[in-house]
This record gives C-alpha cells, sequence and structure tokens, in this order.
C-alpha cells in the first residue's frame, strides 16, 4: 500500500531502512537496505522511543512533537507523527543530509496519514 512512499525515501543517499508503525509497536509496512533489519524488533523500539519523546515535549516544554531524532556513532533514528496512530521512522547512516531527510519525511507522513 505504502510502497512507494517507502521506496522515494530509501532512495535518498544515507537512508538505510525506513518503516511505518503502528503507535503501540506494532509493523504497518517497511522496506531495508540491511539484511539484518529485524522490522518488528524496531517497530517495538521506536513505539516506545517515540512515546517517551513525546511525554518529554509535552510535560517540559508544552508543545507539540514534530520529528524526534535518536543520533548515534552508527547511524540516527528519526520518527515523526503519521496520523492519529502511526509514525514513519527513517534509519539513517551516520553522515545524511538532515534537511533533506526531515522535508522527505514530512510530505510522506502526510501521505501516510491521509491513506490511514
Amino acid at each position: 500500500m505504502f510502497e512507494n512512499i517507502l521506496a522515494n525515501l530509501l532512495r535518498i543517499d544515507g537512508v538505510k531502512g525506513v518503516a511505518i508503525v503502528e503507535k503501540d509497536g506494532l509493523i504497518i509496512e517497511h522496506e531495508s537496505t540491511d539484511k539484518s533489519f529485524d522490522p518488528d524488533l524496531a517497530a517495538a523500539m521506536v513505539a516506545a522511543a517515540y512515546g517517551s519523546g513525546s511525554s518529554v515535549m509535552d510535560r517540559l516544554m508544552s508543545g507539540k512533537t514534530d520529528i524526534i531524532m535518536v543520533e548515534g556513532d552508527k547511524g540516527k533514528v528519526l520518527l515523526i507523527d503519521a496520523g492519529e496512530n502511526a509514525m514513519l521512522s527513517v534509519f539513517t547512516d551516520p553522515k545524511v543530509n538532515l534537511g533533506l531527510i526531515r522535508i522527505e519525511m514530512r510530505k510522506a507522513a502526510e501521505m501516510i496519514a491521509s491513506s490511514l
């Protein structure tokens, strides 16, 4: 259902994986260039990270969450709301054009939200 959206994100230099995840941690759809990528584990973990990040923004900053990013030495994970019950997650290499990723994630998230 979302193959084109995921494929477009996966074409961006430095993107290793993309997943649409329900906010309760279930995978909706995913694509990855990494054969060892475990979509069920990723879905559960990004759902937990999204929930924690959203709580921090809501309780400490009294604001709405835009994009949550977890950054490490092996890469980045970016999460964005994609409708009432879903989120889009993008897994990248350490050096990636974050501006481009953010722009494309927002477009993709809108398309996903309008289809769910």
